[in-house]
């Protein structure tokens, strides 16, 4: 982050359409611009955009013109604005739309025959700001990406702490509370050591500190790096993720097949993924390290920490997998 209102988000995915729909996720304004990276906005640019949403409230999406340093424009303009046809939107360039994100969400969920979605969460968001009818939506949690079975952790002889931190966001996922966290729980007595897989460049936080193992991006496409992240699921003690957004979460999914209880906030769709008690706890937005160490700590002394090792390989066989998923959307299709 450069400034207040500039987030930079850098993950290794390659393809345009995948860049579009991350940045879409994190709009937190309804009007939304596609630019490169050589593109530079007219000093007026966003109020001249705004502006024409107010003019055509009926708009989903408005385009606008481009023209090269030199003053020469793209292409040949209409010198009066109209409605795009078919014909017209052929030779529109990425960088003039602009477009609504609410009002183009709630065409496409109006039109759905039926919506399923991964939470209740993301559920009770169509229906309160889209008013889409309760019984259009079905809500199916997603299963864990790995193809072993579910783990069952065998007694360890070591006594360090192993936690987990799994997220290439590092801002969002919530990196440096994680790792103070584990700082606080060292201090206290519990021997602990964090692994961070996620993050494509070390952060400044993880430099030059023991209990800090920094593994960086892993590809799961490569089998390589798919067998060093099962490696340290396997290995691992807690999945540590206090992620300050989450539509829903695969990677909670995946920590319950590996029997590592979940330490996370509560916030968006996580509570169809993370049972608080069951395969972790999810505190509120407003904690800190300190709280995150001290549900941590409270966890492994009183035993519940192993106890809900086990429950969190029951919750993956019997809801977060895709044998399951499958079956319950085969149902839902048979249904509409």
């Amino acid at each position: 982050t450069f400034h207040e209102n500039i987030h930079l988000i850098s993950v290794p995915d390659k393809g345009t359409s995948n860049s579009r729909n991350l940045a879409m996720l994190h709009m937190k304004g309804d009007i939304g611009v596609f630019l490169d990276d050589d593109v530079v906005l007219e000093h007026d640019s966003m109020i001249r955009i705004a502006n024409a949403y107010i003019e055509h409230k009926d708009a989903d999406i408005i385009t606008f013109q481009s023209q090269y340093f030199s003053g020469k424009y793209f292409k040949s303009y209409s010198d009066n604005s109209f409605k795009h046809n078919k014909y017209t939107l052929k030779n529109i360039s990425d960088i003039e739309i602009t477009f609504r994100k609410t009002i183009i969400e709630k065409k496409v969920l109006t039109k759905a025959t039926h919506i399923i979605h991964a939470s209740d969460w993301a559920k009770q968001s169509a229906i309160i700001d889209y008013g889409i009818p309760n019984d259009k939506i079905s809500v199916l949690e997603f299963g864990a990406n790995i193809t072993t079975q579910s783990y069952n952790k065998s007694q360890k002889k070591d006594q360090t702490l192993h936690i987990l931190f799994l997220g290439v966001d590092w801002q969002r996922k919530g990196g440096d509370i994680a790792i103070e966290t584990c700082k606080i729980l060292n201090a206290q007595g519990i021997k602990s050591i964090i692994h961070i897989i996620g993050p494509v460049e070390t952060p400044k936080s993880c430099k030059g500190i023991p209990y800090i193992d920094f593994i960086g991006f892993l590809n799961k496409n490569d089998q390589c790096d798919y067998e060093k992240i099962i490696q340290y699921m396997s290995s691992s003690d807690i999945l540590l993720l206090p992620t300050k957004a989450e539509c829903a979460g695969i990677v909670f999914a995946e920590a319950s097949a590996y029997s590592m209880p979940i330490f996370t906030y509560d916030t968006g769709g996580i509570s169809n993924y993370v049972i608080n008690g069951i395969n972790g706890y999810r505190l509120p937005l407003k904690s800190n390290s300190n709280e995150f160490a001290s549900k941590i700590k409270n966890c492994i002394m009183s035993g519940e920490l192993i106890q809900m090792q086990g429950y969190a390989a029951n919750l993956y066989k019997e809801k977060l997998n895709w044998t399951l998923w499958s079956k319950r959307f085969k149902k839902i299709i048979e249904n509409i």
